[in-house]
């Protein structure tokens, strides 16, 4: 992601910015990233209230990190 010049959020808070799906139902983030494995990773698309009342388009892309990678 980084070598595409891609947006990289390291850690996110699901109190202060909680995702939603395209019908704007709450994600429930841990069943999707519970389920990641190896190295390829995963997508999932989100959007999140816009302070003016509508919505913003995104998408949540994951990989799981090895143990020595998080440290």
């Amino acid at each position: 992601m980084v070598r595409a010049k891609g947006d990289v959020v390291v850690r996110l808070n699901r109190q202060a910015l909680p995702l939603f799906d395209r019908h704007g139902r709450r994600l429930d983030l841990l069943p999707f990233l519970r389920k990641l494995r190896g190295k390829t990773p995963q997508e999932q698309e989100t959007q999140v209230r816009n302070p003016q009342g509508g919505w913003t388009a995104g998408r949540l892309m994951a990989l799981r990190q090895s143990a020595e990678a998080t440290r």
